[in-house]
């Protein structure tokens, strides 16, 4: 879970029949615990409305599925997760076609950061 899930969510998710999903609770989990998982699985779901997750599983390299939830609003914050899937990057759970075969590649924003920082001030480099 994270800070913003509901209280509701985990009795609703409990109440699934059928196997009983693994549940979480980020509070039981240490600090590298999710971008270590991500990167072990290989293929994570996440919800349409988790925007900061969508980008944690594309940057660990995971293959990405977006669970369609609904929407308070449309704009472009809210369009995110069907963009991913509209350039490939991610599937939903009603696709009928194969994901992508041409791998996604791994967001590594932090150096894509880094980069332009240094493009612009060289100098930074050197400290």
């Amino acid at each position: 879970d994270s800070r913003r899930t509901p209280a509701d969510f985990v009795a609703a998710l409990q109440a699934l029949p059928g196997p009983q999903p693994r549940f979480l609770a980020a509070a039981d989990c240490a600090p590298d615990w999710l971008e270590n998982t991500l990167a072990e699985t290989g293929f994570a779901w996440v919800t349409a409305d988790s925007v900061a997750m969508l980008y944690e599983a594309l940057s660990a390299g995971a293959t990405l599925g977006v669970i369609d939830v609904p929407q308070r609003r449309d704009d472009r914050v809210t369009r995110i997760a069907s963009d991913l899937v509209a350039r490939g990057w991610a599937r939903t759970l009603h696709a009928t076609a194969a994901p992508r075969s041409a791998p996604v590649p791994r967001l590594d924003e932090a150096a894509r950061c880094a980069a332009m920082l240094l493009a612009r001030w060289p100098d930074l480099g050197s400290r």
